[in-house]
């Protein structure tokens, strides 16, 4: 009797473990199921532009591991003859996830923007278009990723009609773009209608060696949109009012405190608002027009007429105690040596402290069309003088015109050009600013032309110089030019050696 006990107790032992490995089966099935499952969602979320935006060899490795997932992965229920071991499946999905996880944005001698639109129609984008929704991604030299989401628009007036658009990112929250600041709103300057892409670049370190309150940084960077390389752009910071950037109080006293206002001869904007007296006009760009309200206005008009009159009078106490003289001077002085043809039209900027009751001039902007890029057949003959290197051209323009007749204003030009004279004769010194600056990014500048296709000798817009042939050739030119320039304002304002 015991020994029968024994084999019966041994055989209900033997009953429950199979028992248990059936249930265990079912459970083994279904956990396959949704690893077969998680496989396909993976395999479903594949990257937009994958082959565009990263490696090849991290691209090799995901298409290998897209290669192993089963065809019919998808359909498997754990009724299915065929599913596969779970182990199996498992290291499948780890395959994937490690594939995923391992690809690599293109990165190597220099910062890169990734940029996907949400509709991906980035490379049709008008200026009229507006913003459209956006996945911005920020691939430095040394492999650090910001990937962020925000909006980007085509910006500019004659330079969003170019075939190489300038866009503006707006963040959705703020970021520190390759170490220039937190801030939501950046620009990618196209150096459409420059041959050299150098322009912009010289004269903002100009303005930072003159100690201008508020000068754009700004870093080469190379772009793809939705897929697409554009090619070597410059990433900087716009005009804007904001704390570390043009720090002015546009909002106390009901916003009648501080302003901006731009020079804007002829061009019509909507929702603009405008300044006039004779033959002057500005823009008010800060309080927002949008939202400017007639208290607003009725505030800056009297202050706008009251400093046009001043400057006009010619006195020098009154003028020095309305204006920061030493602004005017050093804003007048980069737009005289780049002979900036912008400097009576628009891009430029005069802003008011209200708690000093004083205007200062800046900051500046926009140089593609400086430097003798100029076509000298422009529409308007009083133009075409900033194609050479001889005469002056700012000393003529809007409120330069009165202040350059007074001594003791262009007495204090000559003494900031004199001190910074080893600045400006480095820009074109051989391993100067131009030769350095080329250096440090010949191999985006080449992809610029030869990956992305622009013609350094094509003209892309009416007042810009006919290019030479070559880069090589336009850098040159550019060279020559600033020395010319240099010389001959130097002999002009007698501070030859």
């Amino acid at each position: 009797m015991k020994k029968t006990r024994i084999i019966m107790s041994a055989a209900i032992v033997v009953a429950a473990m199979l028992a248990l490995v059936g249930c265990r089966s079912q459970q083994d099935k279904a956990l396959a199921v949704e690893t077969a499952a998680k496989i396909v969602s993976l395999s479903d979320t594949v990257p937009q532009y994958c082959t565009a935006y990263f490696t090849e060899e991290s691209v090799a490795a995901l298409d290998k591991s897209l290669a192993a997932v089963p065809e019919h992965a998808a359909e498997w229920t754990v009724d299915s003859k065929d599913l596969p071991e779970t182990a199996t499946l498992q290291e499948i999905y780890r395959n994937l996830q490690a594939a995923f996880d391992g690809l690599t944005y293109r990165h190597g001698n220099c910062d890169r923007f990734f940029i996907n639109t949400e509709n991906g129609n980035g490379n049709e984008l008008m200026k009229d278009d507006g913003y459209v929704n956006a996945q911005v991604v920020l691939v430095s030299a040394s492999g650090e990723i910001l990937d962020e989401s925000g909006r980007i628009k085509v910006r500019g007036n004659s330079t969003a009609k170019g075939d190489k658009k300038p866009f503006k990112i707006k963040y959705d929250s703020k970021q520190d773009v390759l170490e220039m600041g937190a801030f939501k709103n950046w620009v990618l300057l196209a150096n459409c209608y420059d041959p050299t892409m150098l322009r912009n670049h010289i004269m903002f370190g100009l303005s930072r060696q003159l100690g201008l309150a508020y000068v754009p940084q700004d870093k080469f960077v190379e772009l793809w949109l939705d897929g697409v390389f554009k090619g070597c752009y410059e990433v900087t910071e716009p005009i804007e009012v904001k704390k570390n950037r043009l720090n002015l109080d546009v909002e106390r006293n009901s916003g009648c405190q501080d302003f901006l206002i731009e020079v804007e001869a002829e061009r019509e904007e909507e929702d603009a608002k405008y300044l006039y007296y004779g033959d002057l006009r500005f823009s008010i760009k800060e309080p927002d027009p949008e939202t400017l309200t007639d208290a607003q206005f009725e505030y800056i008009a009297p202050l706008f007429v009251n400093w046009i009159e001043t400057v006009q009078s010619g006195s020098q106490d009154k003028i020095t105690e309305l204006i920061d003289v030493e602004s005017f001077a050093k804003m007048y002085m980069i737009n005289e040596y780049s002979k900036n043809v912008d400097t009576g039209y628009s891009s430029a900027f005069f802003y008011y402290n209200a708690d000093e009751g004083r205007f200062y001039a800046g900051p500046p902007w926009d140089f593609d069309l400086t430097l003798g890029n100029l076509d000298i057949n422009v529409e308007q003959e009083k133009y075409a003088v900033c194609l050479e290197p001889e005469g002056t051209f700012a000393a003529d323009q809007q409120l330069y015109a009165y202040l350059c007749k007074q001594t003791w204003f262009m007495n204090e030009v000559k003494r900031i050009y004199a001190e910074n004279r080893d600045y400006i004769k480095n820009i074109y010194a051989p391993g100067g600013l131009i030769d350095s600056t080329i250096k440090e990014n010949e191999e985006m500048f080449t992809r610029n032309r030869t990956e992305a296709d622009w013609d350094p000798g094509a003209k892309q817009h009416g007042g810009m110089r006919i290019p030479d042939a070559t880069y090589e050739e336009n850098v040159e030119y550019l060279r020559q030019w600033c020395q010319a320039r240099d010389e001959w304002l130097t002999n002009y304002w007698g501070l030859a050696e």
